[in-house]
Parts: structure tokens; C-alpha cells; sequence
């Protein structure tokens, strides 16, 4: 049976994708869809049923191991030179059996599927943009010689492509599809404003849950009885882990029996409602989210939801990749040091001038763009196959 094979390499990337495979299969419903999460264990492919093309592992780093020698050493004991290895192999195993590859993430997925799938290839290059600086020249290069379209997250980036001879087109972000919005409400009182907190969705996630902690203190002594805690907790993390990590604290995890509701952080004065696999709703009914995620921080703007934001502990949300992303974002991001009093008086401070909150939601909006790019991108996929399937013989090279 044809098959289409999507290749991503992280968390964010594996939602993307799996975004517009649900579209895909919408619009193909011949072909068969095979999953590559080079990074982690692909949960939201396999939520849709996806089968994997290759052996899935997470490695300490999370996967965020660029500029980091001690992430890369300590994956690199872990067995990452092997499971590389072995990636490469069934991709290779597989080959024989794919019309066409969509690549999503940085140049690494690109390269792996033209060094042993060689098929052709739909790139999305979701990690860049040139709201924060340019692809470099090498990138591009290998967009040129090795895509045969380019699907850029914004049409800042889209131009700039072509302009340098790369088949680029800006179809929209599909991360904007990604979010399923049911309307739940969490059982939030009337008149409360909720603050809807983000740890992140890879290991270092359990530790900025601490430092979130220490935000939530200050802001109900600031705004006792006035403000309600959610925090969207990836599917990924480990209640356990969490416990083992806040413990010896003044906070503890009661677990509740009844959904949406998954369990609570509580100490003797606050509460913080933990919610599991409903992010779109946890996002949706916040007036603000403080935010250590990468995707999830750019979802939430993308949707009017003003982000405050800080570094954590961990070689994902480092003071580095805080400052590219409010770049990208632009003001619809407050982003500042880890000081756990001054960003509650940041947030308190956004959520009372009303000018600035509207400025924050219009400019996120604008830089994230509308809802359907997935519907889009699974049309480019088709429009690709059609042109293979009239124009291509024999194996492409």
C-alpha cells in the first residue's frame, strides 16, 4: 500500500504533524500514514493510531541537545549514538514502501530523510523564522537542493526563501489546528480571572514546576480569593514525578476522582488545579498564562492569551531560547528574569491595563495567523502526489 511518511524530531513538532496527518487522512484515504518521531516516543501519532516506521526512545535531554555539550554527553551515554543508528536503518528498511516524506522540525529531519529515505520531500521548518533571524545560508541550500515545496511558519520567512531560490509557500501555521477547544470550564467561579500555568512538556517540566510555585505564593498574597490556578500538565509527565519533586515543600498532590479535573496542588492557603489532555481548554479559559513551553507558550498567544515568561532550570527553557521566543512573539510575550515576585506583579500589572492586554492579544494573533493551515498542508501533500503520480518514473534521487 502507498504511504506517506511523517519524520519530526520533538514534542512540539510531533503535534504539528500529527495535525495535519489527521487531515491527510481525510483527503487521502488510500494511503497509508507511517510515523518518524526521531525525538521521544511520538504519543500524539500514536493517539491517532499512526504506525511507527522506526524505534522510539527519550533521551535525558528531551531531545535539546544544539549549543549543549552536557545535554548531548549525557543522551550520548544513553545510548543516542545508537539509536540513531538504528532510526537510520529502518528508515532505510522502509524506504521501498514510501511515495513521499513531510519533514517537520529543523534542518535534522530534512537530513535524515534525504540521507536514507530518499524520497520526495515536504518540508516544514517549524524551529526558524525571520521574526527572530534568518535560516542560515547551508539551510537553505539544502531547502533548495532537496524540497520540493517548503511550508515556513510565517510569510516573513516564505519570502525570504524564495527570494534566495527556494520553493517556499506560507499556507499558514498548522500549530493553530493543533489545539482541540471543548469549552470546559474547570469549575472556575464567577469573576475569578484564571492564570493558566505552563511547566513545559519534557523532563525539566517537574523541576519549573517549582519555580511556577513560588509565582503562585506571591500572587495570592497580592490577590487573595481573586484569582484561580490551572495548570496544563503534558500527557507525557508523570504525576508521581511531579510528587517526588514538589516533596518537602509546604505544597502536596491530592489526586481527584472525577475528570476534567486530574488532581490538585494545594498548600494551606492556595490551590492549583492539574488538568492532563486538555490543553486547548486550559489555555482557552485563562485571562493569562505563565508559560515555560515552547509550542504551548505560542499557542496560547495565537489564541489572545497574553504569556508572561521566564527561564527554568532545564537546557529547554533556558534564558537563551526565552529570548528567541519573545522575538518571535513580540510583545504579545512578557518575557523576564526568574524573580518569582516581580512576575507576579508583571502579571497583576497586565491584567489591569486594559490597552496593553488588547495589544498583547493582537499582536500574538498576528503573529501566530489563523486557524486551517493543516486543511492546507494536507492539500499541498495531495497536489504533490498527483504531480509524482503523472509526471515521476522510477525511483526519485
Amino acid at each position: 500500500m502507498k504511504s506517506i511518511l511523517f519524520l519530526s524530531n520533538g514534542h512540539g513538532e510531533d503535534i504539528i504533524a500529527s495535525t495535519i496527518v489527521k487531515e491527510t487522512m481525510n483527503f487521502l484515504p488510500n494511503y497509508n500514514i507511517l510515523a518518524a518521531p526521531l525525538v521521544g516516543l511520538g504519543q500524539p501519532y500514536r493517539s491517532l493510531g499512526v504506525q511507527m516506521a522506526i524505534p522510539c526512545a527519550t533521551m535525558p535531554s528531551g531531545g535539546f541537545v544544539k549549543r549543549n555539550l552536557k545535554a548531548f554527553l549525557r543522551d550520548f551515554r544513553a545510548g543516542l549514538l545508537g539509536l540513531v543508528m538504528r532510526q537510520a536503518m529502518a528508515l532505510k528498511k522502509a524506504k521501498k514502501d514510501i511515495d513521499i516524506v513531510v519533514a517537520v522540525g529543523d534542518v535534522y529531519p530534512l537530513l535524515m530523510a534525504r540521507l536514507f529515505v530518499r524520497k520526495p520531500i515536504i518540508f516544514l521548518p517549524t524551529a526558524k523564522s525571520d521574526y527572530i533571524a534568518p535560516h542560515l545560508p547551508i539551510e537553505v541550500n539544502f531547502m533548495r537542493r532537496w524540497a520540493r515545496i517548503v511550508l515556513p511558519r510565517d510569510e516573513k520567512t516564505a519570502q525570504a526563501l524564495r527570494e534566495n531560490g527556494v520553493k517556499a509557500k506560507y499556507v499558514g501555521n498548522a500549530m493553530m489546528d493543533a489545539l482541540d477547544i471543548t469549552g470546559e470550564d474547570f469549575g472556575v467561579e464567577q469573576g475569578r480571572r484564571v492564570i493558566t500555568l505552563l511547566p513545559g512538556s519534557r523532563g525539566e517540566a517537574y523541576n519549573n514546576m517549582n519555580y511556577l510555585l513560588e509565582v503562585v505564593e506571591f500572587l495570592d498574597k497580592l490577590a487573595p480569593n481573586d484569582l484561580e490556578f490551572l495548570v496544563a500538565l503534558a500527557p507525557s509527565l508523570d504525576l508521581k514525578l511531579l510528587s517526588q519533586e514538589i516533596e518537602g515543600s509546604q505544597w502536596r498532590i491530592d489526586m481527584y476522582n472525577e475528570r476534567p479535573l486530574t488532581a490538585s496542588i494545594t498548600s494551606q492557603s492556595s490551590e492549583v488545579k492539574i488538568i492532563q489532555g486538555m490543553f486547548g481548554d486550559c489555555i482557552n479559559v485563562a485571562d493569562i498564562v505563565i508559560g515555560m513551553a515552547g509550542t504551548g507558550n505560542e499557542q496560547a498567544v495565537g489564541i489572545g492569551k497574553p504569556v508572561v515568561t521566564f527561564p527554568g532550570g532545564g537546557p529547554q527553557f533556558t534564558e537563551a531560547f526565552a529570548a528567541v521566543q519573545k522575538r518571535l512573539l513580540g510583545d504579545a510575550v512578557s518575557a523576564l528574569p526568574r524573580d518569582p515576585k516581580r512576575i507576579a506583579y508583571e502579571v497583576l500589572s497586565i491584567l489591569e491595563d486594559k490597552e496593553r492586554y488588547s495589544h498583547m492579544q493582537r499582536v500574538g494573533r498576528e503573529r501566530m495567523g489563523q486557524p486551517g493551515a493543516a486543511k492546507r498542508m494536507a492539500q499541498v501533500i495531495a497536489e504533490e502526489l498527483e504531480r509524482l503520480q503523472n509526471h515521476q518514473k522510477g525511483e526519485w534521487v
